[in-house]
């Protein structure tokens, strides 16, 4: 059971407990990304800032996981009458619980620095050294496990929601997060200017 519950756990845990899992895991990944200097700068996006204010990735991953519910949620209730916003939320939080582990990669700075230097030597044609490269490669091999194991759980966590069987759905469902990407970044340009 314990395998089947990391592969889907919308199928085993209530929605309240995953509920609390999910914020739980929102306020560390928080914590984490002030800690190493992360932006969760889009439901798809995180990159490393020189420094940030202990309120910006917490505000970031609010308004990615507003983002992520509003089309989900409206997208659940045509497909399924009783679909229930608690679910949806529970997929969301619960989804981007990968994302949140990647602020360590940033420790003392490194990996804000090695990206640094392999854009400056892209852009300058200077030589980057091996371990740039390396570390570069890695975390970009992380970052896109996450972003898979993300979009898995989301879209187990929303068939589980809204009963969704219908092929179609899967095309529909991607074209919400390509949307909440789109809603996210403009949200938060907006809040940036407040």
């Amino acid at each position: 059971m314990q395998q089947r519950a990391l592969v889907n756990p919308f199928a085993y845990f209530a929605e309240k407990r995953l509920v609390v899992v999910g914020l739980a895991a929102t306020a560390i990944g928080s914590a984490l990304g002030w800690l190493f200097n992360a932006r969760f700068d889009g439901v798809l996006d995180l990159h490393f800032v020189q420094q940030l204010r202990v309120w910006q990735p917490l505000l970031d991953n609010g308004i990615n996981i507003l983002s992520l519910t509003l089309p989900l949620y409206l997208f659940g209730l045509s497909i399924n009458g009783k679909t229930r916003l608690i679910d949806v939320v529970a997929a969301v939080l619960v989804a981007r619980i990968p994302f949140y582990v990647l602020p360590l990669a940033n420790i003392g700075g490194y990996m804000y620095g090695a990206a640094n230097q392999l854009v400056t030597g892209t852009m300058e044609g200077t030589p980057v050294g091996m371990g740039t490269i390396a570390a570069n490669i890695a975390f970009f091999a992380a970052a896109v496990s996450a972003m898979a194991v993300f979009v898995f759980w989301l879209f187990q966590g929303f068939k589980t929601a809204t009963n969704s069987k219908k092929p179609a759905h899967k095309w529909i469902f991607g074209a919400c997060i390509v949307l909440s990407e789109v809603i996210s970044k403009m949200m938060l340009v907006l809040v940036s200017k407040i």
